[in-house]
């Protein structure tokens, strides 16, 4: 990769460390890490007060992204679901998963199959509300990213679409999952304020 042009395709791991090294020396690096930022706060100020309690913390953020991940394997989304894999990546409590199922129910984002059966075991389906700031997020950071590599400004198109929201989050949950460094910290208590702290 030459310092001015876009990510090389040949590139296998385009987050290795030496590919990452090579990114942090292209020109436009720190442009597009201060639009990064500048989308978020923006995005931030566009949203409305059911979307920010959503993402109000990380571990609301992680139950956001969950649930579209859940949303689209075979078994569904289900409250029971969202709690197991909350309690599991120890992201938050049954108490908190509740609490954040109950709300997007309440503001029109989650919506509850009638069916037999625990409510706990009901199917949850995400309507367009749950999905659009997702995709204003994934626009957002495209466009920064496109500083730096202007190949992925074609992809912007195709999010107009919410099967698409879907893909990309998936991607990026199964990306981290697989490649569990890139979200890595050091925990302990500090790690908690932010977990479960507005």
């Amino acid at each position: 990769m030459d310092r001015t042009g876009p990510i090389e395709a040949q590139d296998t791991d385009l987050l290795s460390a030496a590919a990452v090294s090579r990114l942090r020396e292209h020109p436009r690096f720190r442009a597009a890490v201060e639009a990064f930022a500048a989308g978020a706060l923006a995005q931030y100020e566009r949203e409305d007060t059911a979307t920010h309690w959503l993402h109000r913390d990380l571990g609301r953020s992680s139950l956001y992204l969950g649930a579209i991940l859940l949303d689209r394997m075979p078994a569904g989304l289900t409250f029971a679901g969202l709690a197991e894999m909350a309690v599991h990546r120890d992201v938050c409590s049954r108490g908190r998963v509740l609490a954040f199922v109950q709300y997007a129910l309440a503001t029109g984002r989650m919506v509850v199959a009638v069916e037999p059966g625990p409510w706990s075991r009901r199917r949850l389906s995400l309507t367009p509300a749950f999905l659009a700031p997702m995709r204003e997020r994934f626009i957002a950071s495209l466009n920064a990213t496109s500083i730096v590599a202007p190949e992925v400004a074609e992809t912007l198109p195709r999010l107009a679409s919410d099967e698409a929201v879907r893909q990309v989050a998936t991607a990026m949950g199964t990306l981290l999952a697989v490649r569990p460094e890139l979200n890595r910290n050091p925990g302990g208590a500090l790690r908690q304020v932010f977990i479960a702290r507005d």
